[in-house]
């Protein structure tokens, strides 16, 4: 008898241990089915470079950005155009008025999707390579560019997505050519480059 009872309390025990597993497995599930980071603006940075006279690059940046994922993946990146900083102010009214027309068209907004999977099972601390196909809309044109990024989970909360590669923006492609120009004419410069990489940190919180 004593023998039956304590294959009764193993069979408790048993049964105890696998209520507590489904109860921790569903609680997981639904912080990930609630989850969705907003962009930190203080923690991130969007740099894109730019190069004049065949061999002289800049590194400019933007200092309001906005952004956020979902916990089905969506992306959503927004820049505001007004906000770029190349370190001479006269430089970043002239790309706001000239290049950006930043009045008319004050943001770039961009969006992609990351695979609800990837987020789920991404262990803390080890990077991801992921390929994003990134739907940038720039100066009232819209266009699909491939864009290679590493995405770390900081921490049980925050996470990291950085460019791996640098994603290059052509001013063609956006109707931005007459705006290098115009800017190339205003700074007597011999050429300033159509094609323009850019990289980015970007850090998402709860």
């Amino acid at each position: 008898m004593a023998y039956l009872v304590g294959l009764k309390v193993n069979h408790h025990t048993e049964e105890n241990n696998m209520k507590k597993w489904i109860v921790l497995v569903l609680m997981g599930i639904s912080q990930l089915t609630s989850a969705n980071w907003q962009l930190d603006n203080a923690a991130s940075k969007l740099n894109f470079v730019s190069t004049k006279k065949g061999t002289v690059a800049e590194v400019h940046t933007f200092k309001q950005l906005a952004g956020s994922i979902d916990a089905s993946g969506h992306v959503y990146l927004s820049i505001n155009l007004a906000s770029v900083d190349t370190a001479i102010p006269i430089r970043d009214e002239r790309m706001q008025a000239h290049l950006f027309e930043s009045t008319q068209f004050p943001s770039l907004n961009l969006s992609a999707m990351i695979d609800a999977e990837v987020l789920a099972e991404m262990p803390i601390g080890t990077p991801i390579q992921h390929t994003l196909e990134t739907k940038v809309s720039l100066h009232g044109i819209q266009k699909t560019l491939t864009a290679e990024v590493l995405i770390t989970k900081l921490n049980a909360k925050d996470l990291l997505v950085t460019s791996y590669t640098p994603l290059i923006i052509n001013a063609a492609s956006f109707k931005l050519t007459a705006g290098v120009d115009k800017l190339r004419e205003l700074a007597k410069l011999p050429s300033i480059s159509y094609a323009v990489p850019v990289t980015f940190t970007l850090r998402f919180k709860p």
